[in-house]
């Protein structure tokens, strides 16, 4: 079987879920999971998921962030979590339009911290050192990230206030994808974009995996982690500084 270093439990390929309160993020990530339609659920800040799924032969380890609504102008699109994440899907009811507009500020943000480039070069694949968060090739480098701005309920067609999304399923060049399901009643529709995500992410890695480098196995940090570092990076340049006046 194949496999590479960021598809082990040690290391899980981050997905994070992001959107507006009650357009079904929730409902989508639990459908994707267990294949089951839940339609209450109770109210939280976060809630993640982990869980090891095979894809095309390949054993992949996810973990799956589930951010609550009323972070998504906050946290849910700050610089701080978008490091960690390898691929992020943005919901929006087809029944609401101002949740496309949250979702589409979302993903300015987004592409704001994030390249938008369409292949990952060797400048980003080489000098690769480890303890880097898992969206991060190399220092100060980026991988691009696959954002999957997902339209939800259209079963409730009849309510509808946002125009029909066309039927195409490709990826645009700044590696973001546009589609319409319901997690209602389309199982096999979400659990299709969420492995076309998976892919997408897989295919961007494959350059790392050829030049025969590997990525961080080091579990992803949490904010104080990635704070305590940047403090301990910072003081090692102090004592630098001390020992170069001397």
């Amino acid at each position: 079987m194949r496999g590479t270093s960021f598809e082990t439990a040690k290391n899980p390929m981050h997905i994070i879920i992001l959107g507006q309160e009650g357009v079904g993020k929730s409902a989508l990530t639990v459908r994707f999971l267990t294949r089951r339609f839940l339609s209450e659920f109770a109210e939280s800040e976060e809630m993640s998921y982990e869980r090891t799924m095979t894809l095309d032969d390949r054993q992949v380890s996810l973990r799956i962030t589930d951010v609550s609504g009323k972070s998504l102008q906050t946290r849910g699109a700050s610089r701080e979590l978008l490091m960690q994440a390898d691929a992020a899907v943005l919901v929006y009811s087809v029944t609401d339009q101002s949740s496309v507009t949250a979702a589409r500020h979302a993903l300015g943000c987004m592409r704001k911290y994030r390249p938008s480039v369409t292949s990952v070069t060797h400048a980003q694949t080489s000098g690769h050192r480890r303890g880097q968060s898992s969206g991060q090739a190399t220092s100060g480098m980026l991988l691009p990230l696959p954002v999957l701005l997902l339209g939800n309920k259209n079963d409730l067609d009849h309510v509808r206030t946002v125009q029909r999304h066309k039927e195409k399923q490709e990826w645009c060049s700044d590696y973001t994808l546009t589609s319409e399901c319901s997690a209602r009643d389309d199982a096999e529709g979400v659990t299709s974009l969420f492995n076309n995500l998976i892919k997408k992410v897989l295919e961007i890695r494959e350059p790392l995996h050829r030049s025969g480098r590997k990525l961080s196995q080091g579990v992803l940090g949490s904010p104080s982690q990635l704070r305590t570092t940047i403090k301990r990076r910072l003081s090692m340049f102090s004592r630098a500084d001390r020992v170069a006046t001397l």
